[in-house]
């Protein structure tokens, strides 16, 4: 499903969800992403996650230690209808990590990693309201309410219409990957002069860039374990 994500970045992000599993396993969520409003009486109080936490990825179809129940976690991948008469407040916290992401064109890259993590420990919460918030780009959404989705394509755009003014954005792009990474710069090739404004531009693609391929590894990995 997900081609371009390199299979170590994949079992880490397992090996991540297993843990908060077992740890939310004892939570009263919801296994699907209903409002309460739409919730029979009978289903108004819903019983704990199943304690058995995933135990392989190599199979599509991985054992939850439920019964039918399971299936109601395909509903993640809907694409549910908006509502035009709820309005959704996501409140101070989330509202925060939406204004960093939109910024990370402009801000220092300690704030870029530090935001961009956040967000990916939340997603690996097993909660169906946080999971299509964060990770469901389909999701129908009323004006004015903001997504994780919005936040990062707003800054795609910007950085898109940055990325022109910087002359041989390649290379140093590929350079600054390189120091990022704990290596040293290219040296046959000639010395790039690089601003201060062009190095924070180019340390934000890159963590944009990564930072889409663990959103990706965590959709995929919660996907593996709901089917």
């Amino acid at each position: 499903m997900f081609p371009f994500i390199k299979f170590n970045v994949t079992k880490l992000v397992f090996r991540q969800y297993r843990e908060v599993f077992v740890r939310c396993s004892s939570y009263s969520w919801p296994k699907e992403a209903k409002s309460p409003e739409s919730l029979p009486s009978s289903e108004s109080s819903t019983p704990p996650l199943s304690p058995s936490p995933p135990s392989q990825l190599s199979s599509p179809h991985v054992s939850s230690g439920a019964s039918d129940d399971s299936a109601d976690l395909g509903s993640w991948d809907s694409r549910p209808e908006a509502d035009l008469n709820c309005h959704f407040n996501e409140g101070a916290f989330l509202s925060m990590l939406i204004a960093r992401l939109e910024n990370l064109p402009y801000q220092a890259h300690e704030i870029n990693l530090q935001a961009t993590a956040l967000v990916s420990r939340l997603a690996l919460l097993p909660h169906p309201h946080l999971h299509e918030w964060l990770l469901n780009p389909l999701l129908k959404i009323n004006s004015g309410c903001h997504t994780i989705y919005l936040a990062l394509c707003n800054a795609a755009h910007e950085m898109e219409a940055q990325v022109p003014a910087i002359p041989d954005f390649q290379r140093k792009l590929s350079n600054t990957r390189k120091i990022l990474l704990g290596g040293a710069e290219d040296e046959t090739i000639p010395k790039l002069k690089v601003g201060e404004e062009e190095i924070r531009m180019l340390e934000s693609v890159i963590v944009l860039e990564e930072f889409c391929k663990e959103l990706a590894a965590i959709a995929f990995v919660k996907y593996h374990y709901s089917s």
